[in-house]
């Protein structure tokens, strides 16, 4: 439910993230590292750190990141607003691959950091719009679809339904239903994950009407899925059986 993510739920994730590394992190010798501490959520009377931000840029130059927006030149000069501080903290943790080599429980890590993802697309980048922050948004975007490409591209899967969730926030609803497709296709149907993007890709066919589509797609997973899915499979077949009859009523 997107009714799950807030403020509340942002920060505990970047206070968890911050709980993770703050060991090995020396903000005293890396300045960028300042805004990765968990603080009172403030921009730094610098500004935002340009280090990260040209790290973000120099990405976005070489990705082919249609329909990303491109990153902005300037930004907000609202150091005291709580929301720029979240995106900064936001956009820092997203592409800290690229600044820094991790160790340890890296799998936690990323894990940790998909839930920042969902933080982001469900109540950080509607926030900024919301306040007119759109240099911060469009900045916010090119990391989230960084991220996607920078920890997943040996996990496909995944990367393809971060990417969908991105396409689903700008109303790509044929780029997000493709990257559904494809994510759906390269998870084992043992994976946790799997049922979510059954559920995932059902919905947006139910959405655009596809009845036959996704009777086709519960009929095919219903023969490879495990015993502990059927009952739910089932049960979005019934529910495409009167979604149908109440479209012809």
């Amino acid at each position: 439910m997107k009714s799950d993510w807030s403020k509340e739920t942002l920060d505990d994730v970047l206070s968890l993230l911050w709980k993770m590394i703050a060991g090995a992190a020396t903000p005293s010798t890396f300045e960028w590292q300042k805004v990765l501490e968990f603080n009172t959520g403030r921009v730094s009377s610098k500004g935002l750190n340009q280090q990260i931000i040209n790290v973000i840029q120099q990405f976005s130059k070489i990705i082919n990141r249609e329909p990303i927006p491109e990153m902005p030149s300037s930004f907000s000069d609202t150091k005291g607003t709580r929301s720029v501080a979240q995106a900064e903290k936001t956009w820092a943790y997203l592409v800290l691959q690229a600044m820094a080599r991790l160790t340890g429980d890296t799998d936690l890590f990323q894990d940790t950091q998909s839930l920042l993802f969902l933080c982001a697309i469900h109540y950080l980048l509607p926030q900024l719009k919301s306040q007119r922050l759109l240099a911060e948004h469009d900045c916010l975007l090119n990391a989230l679809y960084m991220h996607t490409i920078l920890v997943w591209r040996e996990q496909p899967s995944h990367e393809f339904y971060l990417q969908s969730l991105i396409m689903d926030y700008l109303e790509e609803g044929g780029k997000r239903l493709e990257l559904l497709q494809a994510s759906l296709r390269l998870t084992p149907v043992e994976d946790h994950s799997f049922l979510t993007k059954v559920q995932a890709l059902w919905s947006d066919l139910l959405d655009r009407g596809d009845y036959k589509s996704a009777e086709e797609l519960l009929l095919y997973v219903y023969r490879y899925s495990p015993q502990s899915s059927l009952d739910e499979i089932k049960e979005m077949f019934y529910d495409t059986q009167r979604s149908m009859t109440a479209n012809r009523d």
